[in-house]
């Protein structure tokens, strides 16, 4: 994992028990063991227990010098986490007053900055950003809505104002903030769970190209579509009713293969409300209308509940969207139709997968890092294959492994924007805004 040297954890052996510290020593020394304890199992699969031992400590001396849990979070995970966003606002707010003062080449080369300043940030940023977001649920909404979003909304705008010289009023900041955010946390994702090491300053040369000039032929944007689509037809509404608990002994009888899927999508509901660590067997065996002992004669405990409900849909859902986005590729006529079809695509199959990947990645880091590696990038990488045969696109200056992650980055992160935000996602809508950024370029 990248760290930032204000990150960096301190080590165990560095205070043996029984050393005398001063009071700011240890609780340094506390913050670090949490920050490391945190990012591996999340708020709620951590224990105080486990941040002492991390540390080399007694429990009793971590209630020394922190009164809860949710106290300590707040100073290994939160207060630095606002840290780094601050220092990219400030950054940004540099950028974009000399790019306001600055030609047509130069304005280039500070857009190319403000990529290389916020991947180099979001590398740093990405594995706390997961634990704020993911790790409680709740607090992470709040956290995004109150805190994240309007702070990285004025980085973006005020460097793309001045980029351009477009008035603020004339921007679809929506787009540009969710894209933005959602192209560069899936980088330095993809970055840490493959364990790659990223050239900022490259990438972000890349970035200027596709997100400055775009990457349609010119011949090919006069087929740009106005920035509106025709509504989506509309999908019948009807409500899936949860079946009310029923008493063991009433129960109806099914067949064994249709009564363990009504477990596993019970379990899933309870895994996506609470997580792994705060996922209760007795509370899945509730909703699934069954006795604990009785769930525990179908499933091997909650590890193979766990591998079931979310990891098995997930990656069977990575498989279908590498599948779904050949078929738009190979049936394509190329240009911005393929792209404008690509996305929303996307979007509507990551719409429903998020919820899920967002638990198998972020639950626990080890583990996320194994499921991203076993089940999320043979996906993308075999569309990146794919992408390189497409018509059309002017892809000369942009590595086809960048554009892909790029491009996956931006749907993740706008659906995770709604998911976090709750606010519907209209992908028609969404897919046409956000062609009409990757094609022609803020430029």
């Amino acid at each position: 994992m990248m760290a930032s040297p204000e990150l960096t954890p301190v080590p165990a052996t560095a205070s043996p028990r029984g050393r005398r510290m001063t009071p700011e020593a240890r609780r340094a020394q506390i913050i670090a063991a949490a920050r490391e304890v945190f990012l591996r199992h999340g708020f709620a699969g951590t224990r105080v227990r486990d941040i002492a031992e991390q540390a080399g400590i007694t429990e009793n001396l971590v209630y020394i010098r922190f009164a809860t849990k949710a106290e300590i979070y707040e100073a290994a995970v939160t207060d630095p986490l606002d840290a780094l966003v601050e220092s990219l606002v400030a950054a940004a707010g540099r950028l974009g007053t000399a790019a306001d003062q600055a030609d047509r080449a130069e304005r280039q080369r500070v857009f190319e900055e403000f990529h290389r300043v916020l991947l180099t940030n979001m590398l740093d940023t990405a594995p706390l950003l997961a634990v704020a977001l993911f790790s409680d649920p709740v607090a992470g909404r709040k956290y995004y809505r109150e805190v994240m979003l309007p702070r990285f909304t004025d980085a973006v705008a005020g460097v793309i104002s001045d980029v351009t010289g477009w008035p603020l009023d004339s921007l679809r900041l929506d787009v540009l903030v969710e894209g933005v955010l959602g192209l560069h946390f899936g980088l330095a994702l993809d970055s840490i769970f493959d364990e790659r090491a990223l050239d900022a300053a490259d990438v972000a040369r890349q970035l200027a190209i596709m997100f400055g000039y775009g990457l349609l032929d010119r011949s090919d944007r006069s087929r740009l579509a106005p920035d509106a689509v025709a509504p989506a037809p509309e999908v019948p509404n009807t409500p899936t009713e949860t079946p009310e608990p029923s008493d063991p002994d009433t129960r109806v009888r099914m067949p064994a293969a249709e009564r363990r899927a009504d477990i596993a999508r019970a379990a899933r509901e309870v895994f996506l409300e609470r997580g792994p660590a705060g996922a209760r067997t007795k509370e899945i065996a509730e909703r699934a209308g069954i006795t604990e002992a009785f769930m525990f004669r179908v499933f091997n405990g909650k590890e193979e509940l766990y591998q079931e409900a979310i990891e098995v849909p997930a990656r069977e859902m990575m498989s279908r969207l590498e599948r779904e986005l050949h078929e738009v590729i190979v049936n394509g006529d190329g240009g911005v139709e393929t792209m404008r079809s690509l996305i929303e695509t996307g979007l509507t199959v990551l719409s429903e997968l998020a919820p899920l990947l967002v638990v198998a990645l972020f639950s626990e880091m080890d583990r996320g890092r194994s499921f991203y590696r076993g089940s999320v990038i043979p996906a993308l990488r075999q569309t990146e294959e794919y992408l390189t045969h497409v018509p059309g696109w002017d892809t000369g200056a942009v590595d086809p492994e960048i554009l892909w992650r790029a491009l996956f980055g931006v749907q993740f992160g706008t659906v995770v924007h709604h998911q976090l935000t709750e606010e519907p996602i209209d992908a028609a809508t969404i897919a046409q805004r956000l062609t009409r950024l990757i094609a022609t370029g803020i430029r």
